[in-house]
């Protein structure tokens, strides 16, 4: 993972309160001095908010004694399955990697799932220890690919931010891990097909047609999506919102992807259901306004005037999933005219809202590093944030 910023960004958890997401470097999360013991692991084992699985001992420690939360020392980086800071190796070499497994309810076809050899491999998949070790300068651990695809890999693996399928490496496709962020995996670990060139909402028979290596129910490819202003979706269909409609149960969080619709109903329209919407979400703020469609976005410039692209907590819908929507929203304070790398003291001095408080610049939401290209140097990349009431999340940002 690149050196993230500490930026003081902001959730909506409900149709009428936000809450305050804390960055690695800012305000303390309050816990509790004692806390139950909890097992975990697996496929399917969680820990209670404010808590982390550490994978070595299957057991729950305080995010506060948690290396992939608190960070690491000048000269060490995060062992992910101990959660033990350990020293910076010499060279970006890992150690061999055994074979992945899948979720055991719904395996694909070839249970045997290749992984790709450690050493000179520092693609997407290939196993890493740290950021050296991968071409994208992303080593994706538990918190950035979820736990359960963690488990499925047996430890960190390679990855890069995505929009949809065709932003990733040849042979890799896009996951959505509900965090607020998409990102690049194999995609035997979660049971897909080799990818073909279909685009999202094309026609299809099976995933081997469809770059994203998925066939929905519907015959028609499944893929990620995150704005409605491309043309990331074949034919009529839409960036919707739904349940992605994978083979395992981790491959299957609620997310953007290109379907049908007959709604009407466009971004800031009145809504009472999702069904009223293009985009299928409709959201309240109540001290903003009556429930209003809903738009996917990948930065704050493509969001109208008084919005800012943010992580929604979308707890609080009929779904009651903790999973993130990346959304156009209007923000609970007023946003200053700061864009993307301008000069900030506070969030109130860009547009965005999230100021990074260590480089004192205005950063932003982004799905890949062309989000972020309005300043030299600066890349699309995770940042481990805790959501009051909601867990710790790995939501894209733009940053060094």
């Amino acid at each position: 993972m690149r050196n993230a910023p500490s930026p003081i960004a902001w959730l909506a958890v409900s149709a009428i309160s936000f809450a305050i997401v804390i960055a690695t470097g800012g305000c303390e999360a309050i816990v509790p001095d004692t806390v139950p013991s909890f097992t975990c692991g697996g496929l399917t084992g969680t820990c209670p908010t404010g808590q982390l699985c550490v994978m070595a001992t299957g057991t729950c420690i305080d995010q506060s004694k948690a290396c992939s939360f608190a960070g690491c020392a000048p000269g060490k980086q995060c062992d992910t399955p101990s959660q033990v800071c350990v020293p910076v190796a010499s060279d970006a070499s890992v150690p061999d990697a055994p074979s992945a497994v899948v979720d055991s309810s719904s395996p694909p076809n070839d249970a045997s799932i290749p992984i790709p050899d450690s050493g000179t491999c520092r693609g997407v998949g290939c196993p890493c220890s740290g950021a050296a070790a991968c071409d994208s300068a992303i080593c994706g651990d538990q918190l950035t690919l979820t736990p359960e695809l963690y488990a499925a890999t047996k430890g960190n693996v390679c990855t890069k931010p995505c929009c949809t399928s065709s932003d990733c490496e040849t042979g890799s496709v896009c996951f959505a891990a509900g965090d607020g962020g998409n990102y690049c995996v194999v995609p035997e670990v979660v049971g897909r097909a080799a990818p073909g060139a279909k685009k999202g909402g094309d026609t299809c028979a099976s995933g081997a047609e469809c770059r994203s290596g998925a066939c929905g129910t519907a015959g028609a490819c499944e893929d990620t999506c995150c704005s409605v202003a491309t043309t990331t979706c074949a034919g009529s269909t839409a960036c919707r919102f739904g349940k992605f409609g994978g083979k395992v149960t981790f491959d299957s969080h609620y997310t953007f992807t290109c379907k049908p619709t007959n709604a009407s109903g466009n971004p800031g329209d009145a809504c009472s259901v999702g069904s009223d919407c293009k985009s299928n979400l409709c959201f309240a703020a109540t001290q903003f306004g009556s429930s209003r469609c809903r738009e996917p976005c990948r930065g704050t410039s493509g969001c109208a005037a008084g919005y800012a692209c943010t992580e929604l907590l979308l707890s609080s819908l009929p779904l009651q999933t903790n999973d993130l929507g990346v959304v156009c929203f209007p923000p609970p304070q007023a946003a200053g005219a700061g864009t993307l790398g301008a000069t900030c003291a506070q969030d109130g001095d860009c547009r965005s809202l999230s100021c990074d408080r260590t480089l004192k610049r205005c950063t932003d939401a982004c799905f890949g590093d062309a989000d972020c290209a309005a300043v030299t140097g600066w890349h699309c990349r995770p940042t481990i944030v805790q959501v009051q009431g909601g867990g710790s999340y790995s939501v894209l940002g733009c940053g060094p």
